[in-house]
């Protein structure tokens, strides 16, 4: 015979599985919701995917500042990245060149800080102009060294994701 304890326990269970369901299909629908306007959502729901926080994000605020950190994340390692080329290239206008993205990305990093001060403060339109900011550095490095024949297309492609990751950010910081 199955005392009341034992159906008790296994209804608790039970309701916190079914809790714990609705949670994660609660944050999947908040990543769709935040991604649906990006130009690149593919792009915008890998990065909320790859970070663990994305489970308990409650907002759309909490969903920019995870934003801003994947797009922080790839202006370090682009800066590295470019510092890396500037010391390896040969010709003194390339290592300039290089040496210049590097800073634009060194110059976008500051400008993530702010942009998620921005949102930590409720000053969304700073924050969506420090990440704009930011996309203009991108851009303004991609201009200068897209005519180098020594460019690797890894950097390419990673220049491109912080494009699509900044417009991701303003896309959502524009609906706080």
């Amino acid at each position: 015979m199955v005392s009341i304890s034992s159906l008790i326990l296994a209804l608790v269970v039970l309701t916190a599985q079914q809790q714990n369901n609705f949670l994660a299909e609660a944050d999947e629908g908040l990543i769709e919701k935040a991604c649906h306007n990006a130009d690149a959502p593919a792009t915008c729901k890998q990065c909320l995917d790859s970070d663990s926080r994305s489970q308990q994000a409650n907002t759309l605020g909490d969903i920019a500042v995870i934003l801003l950190d994947c797009v922080n994340s790839h202006s370090t390692n682009l800066a590295h990245n470019l510092t890396q080329l500037a010391s390896e290239a040969t010709e003194e206008s390339s290592r300039q060149r290089y040496k210049n993205c590097a800073m634009n990305f060194t110059d976008a990093q500051g400008e993530m800080q702010e942009a998620r001060k921005g949102i930590q403060g409720t000053k969304y339109d700073d924050a969506e102009e420090c990440v704009d900011m930011a996309l203009q550095h991108g851009i303004m490095c991609i201009t200068s060294i897209k005519s180098l024949p020594t460019v690797p297309q890894e950097v390419v492609f990673e220049i491109a994701l912080f494009e699509e990751l900044c417009e991701a950010s303003m896309r959502v910081i524009e609906r706080l």
